[in-house]
């Protein structure tokens, strides 16, 4: 979240209306034309400033928080809040409920936005210039850190750094007394680097120091997409999950982990949700298709309010052969995901049906005809930094290359550390369960092409069913081009429901089929093609996208249209994704109720 994200911020404030006023009558005052204090720019002095300095908007943003949410204030330690000024009501109603006119040493961390300064972690020695009066730096504080060389001291960034200089006025309006410690990281910080920087500041900073994380998350996605990101997002802060930070859509994972990991140490392990948004909700603009999403709320003394919520996002079938790979060769491994990244990363599990094995045979002459596929395991790495994590092998084209190239293929898999289930003769490794902070999910492959005894794999459904929470059957079955499902994958499907399958996903027709909704359990008979060079025809070249969340009392399914255009994966734009959700709901086996949530996008099921 660099530049880009300052211009869809202004933008946004424009849009809101509540600040333009006040930014042209900035100008007046100091503000240039990005809106940034000209003498913070400029002058030479001991200062820094305010990123915006009209005391009306802050005023206002405190006058029109939600008071009648009752909060104790009570043993807080941490808080977590965003940067945009767009959500200046949140950031305000997040600071109402901490005022005081107590002392307090504030330590603020925030993404180093402009990859400015020297140093990993950078603090400042400056007093901030407020519309509410001079915010003191904790000099005594901020110079000790540099002589235990956890930081540099370094001005020069934070002239710009909007993590920083769009909190302070917040601060000094509702902590007149405080004192702060600004801290920017970088992302090239390591995981390890910023394990010891948490462990060592816990031993210096005043015990009864607040700690804000000055972050936003997810960015650039539509808000149906953001509100199934953020789920992971709050059930990592709830739950203290930093393996889940990883791939978190969050725009500081290290700024997180340093965050959490300090008031883990200190037993600040209670986090209260204050408020979830975007800037979508915040404008009322369902049209929105760039939207940040905002978070606010403390973290107490005592213990974790456990969170137990789990997310995974599945797709069809996934070729990287033939004319795929042709184009990969031509324009580098990651090109395939370049415009589908944000969506792939933020997720605890990222799925697809893997139509081929990944080997060190060599791929057969380039041709339409050719349908046998091995893939180049280089490619491996960039699927996991793509977000790929898990992929079923229960197809017709696993054992393209005979056993050996499965074999292969999955030790290739398991050098990478991404998980796989599902035999294509329905046979071995049928079957796995993941655990995603306490939740059990289990996944079962099941190729209905394979010469087996249909039985075996009801009975690993039942046995699969005692041992998880959620139980996920992936299916390759149907017939291929065919828009509907087939009597033989409804009988099937049902079967599984019977035996103790949660939901079912199915690929293999490469077009997206109709769903059903079977015992408050949906069939998704067909999620089409994620990435295939099947260009014959505009439905091949469609697929759908499923986020599940799952949680003890509901399951919410958010469904993602996408598209292959030039062989890379693409969200398809507001109209087409809304003819798509609509044709999909008109043809699918469910209730009315049922029929206008597909057409928004998303559906729930109540467990009980």
């Amino acid at each position: 979240m660099r530049v880009k994200n300052i211009i869809i911020v202004f933008i946004f404030l424009i849009l809101f209306g509540l600040i333009a006023g006040y930014f042209f009558g900035g100008l007046k005052n100091g503000l240039d034309k990005n809106g940034f204090n000209k003498q913070a720019v400029s002058k030479v002095d001991n200062f820094h400033y305010s990123f915006f300095s009209q005391k009306d908007f802050f005023d206002n943003a405190f006058n029109n928080i939600n008071k009648d949410k009752i909060f104790k204030n009570q043993n807080i330690r941490g808080m977590i809040a965003p940067h945009h000024l767009l959500a200046s009501n949140l950031i305000a109603n997040v600071f109402y409920f901490i005022s005081s006119q107590k002392p307090i040493t504030v330590v603020v961390i925030s993404p180093n936005h402009f990859f400015a300064g020297q140093g990993q972690i950078i603090s400042s020695l400056y007093d901030w210039q407020t519309p509410y009066g001079i915010l003191e730096s904790d000099k005594n504080l901020i110079k000790q850190l540099q002589a235990n060389q956890l930081l540099n001291i370094d001005e020069s960034p934070f002239a710009k750094e909007h993590g920083i200089s769009n909190l302070v006025v917040f601060i000094k309006k509702a902590l007149p007394n405080a004192r702060i410690a600004p801290l920017i990281v970088k992302d090239t910080l390591s995981t390890k680097e910023g394990e010891i920087f948490a462990d060592n500041i816990g031993k210096i900073l005043p015990e009864d120091t607040l700690f804000i994380a000055s972050l936003d998350f997810s960015h650039y996605l539509p808000a149906q997409i953001a509100d199934f990101h953020d789920a992971k997002s709050l059930a990592v802060l709830s739950n203290f999950d930093y393996e889940g930070i990883n791939f978190l859509d969050v725009d500081s994972e290290q700024s997180l982990r340093i965050f959490l990991k300090y008031l883990d140490a200190k037993g600040a392990s209670a986090f209260n949700l204050i408020d979830h948004s975007n800037s979508a909700d915040i404008l009322k603009d369902e049209n929105i298709s760039e939207t940040t999403s905002y978070i606010t709320g403390f973290f107490s003394l005592g213990d974790q309010n456990k969170n137990k919520q789990a997310t995974l996002l599945a797709f069809g079938d996934l070729m990287l052969d033939r004319y795929v790979k042709k184009i990969i060769d031509k324009n580098g491994k990651d090109y395939p995901f370049k415009n589908i990244k944000r969506v792939l990363a933020g997720n605890d599990l990222t799925l697809a049906n893997l139509e081929g094995s990944f080997t060190d045979f060599q791929p057969k002459l380039l041709n339409p005809d050719n349908t046998n596929f091995t893939f180049d395991p280089d490619l491996i790495p960039e699927l996991k930094k793509a977000g790929f994590n898990i992929f079923n092998l229960a197809n017709n084209h696993s054992l393209d290359f005979g056993q050996k190239g499965f074999i292969q293929s999955q030790k290739y898999l398991e050098s990478n550390v991404i998980n796989y289930f599902g035999d294509p003769a329905n046979k071995n490794y049928k079957s796995i369960i993941t655990n995603i902070r306490g939740i059990k999910i289990g996944f079962i492959g099941y190729n209905e092409f394979a010469k087996s005894d249909f039985n075996e794999i009801l009975e690993e459904i039942k046995k699969i069913k005692q041992e998880t929470d959620f139980t996920v059957v992936y299916a390759h079955w149907g017939i291929e081009y065919q828009a509907t499902f087939s009597k033989i994958q409804q009988g099937e499907a049902h079967q599984f429901i019977d035996a103790g399958a949660d939901v079912i996903l199915g690929s293999h027709p490469h077009v997206i089929q109709p769903i059903e909704v079977y015992k408050n359990k949906v069939i998704f008979y067909s999620l089409g093609n994620f990435l295939f060079d099947q260009t014959f025809s505009q439905k091949t070249q469609q697929g759908l996208g499923v986020g599940v969340v799952y949680n003890e009392t509901n399951i919410d399914y958010y469904l993602l249209p996408i598209e292959n255009k030039n062989f890379q994966v693409n969200l398809l734009g507001k109209e087409e994704n809304d003819i798509i959700l609509t044709e999909f709901a008109n043809q699918s086996l469910v209730s009315e109720n049922i029929k206008k949530q597909i057409i928004k996008g998303k559906l729930s099921i109540n467990i009980f």
